[in-house]
């Protein structure tokens, strides 16, 4: 059952992307929608991937936030007027500011997002 829901899922995916093919969102939507019961039973992935996955779930919101404004800075303040070529330190200077996203993201989580839970609790309890 969970092979035949992945085969569903990749196959609607790419039938999405070909060109003859015309599959609306709506018809991908459902097809995502009808594998998600099979996806979700799926074995785990061991502590590892469970730690990595969390962590980073944790940060998504914040990262959503935050990432363009950051990088349109970082952009405009360094980089700009030029551009950079496709080579490898096109790709370093890239690379290094999705790293700083990344951290700035942590940072911006762990000094306001992280605390949310206690402050919502704390306020609760006064009301």
């Amino acid at each position: 059952m969970r092979v035949l829901a992945l085969i569903v899922l990749f196959g609607g995916l790419g039938a999405s992307k070909a060109a003859r093919l015309n599959i609306s969102d709506l018809e991908l939507g459902l097809i995502v929608a009808t594998c998600l019961p099979a996806l979700a039973h799926m074995p785990g992935h061991g502590r590892w991937y469970q730690c990595i996955a969390r962590s980073s779930s944790e940060i998504s919101y914040t990262l959503y936030l935050t990432h363009f404004p950051l990088l349109s800075l970082l952009a405009f303040s360094t980089l700009a007027p030029t551009r950079l070529a496709p080579n490898i330190v096109g790709y370093g200077v890239m690379l290094g500011f999705v790293t700083l996203a990344l951290l700035w993201a942590v940072l911006l989580y762990q000094l306001f997002e992280s605390r949310t839970d206690r402050l919502y609790r704390a306020v609760s309890r006064l009301l």
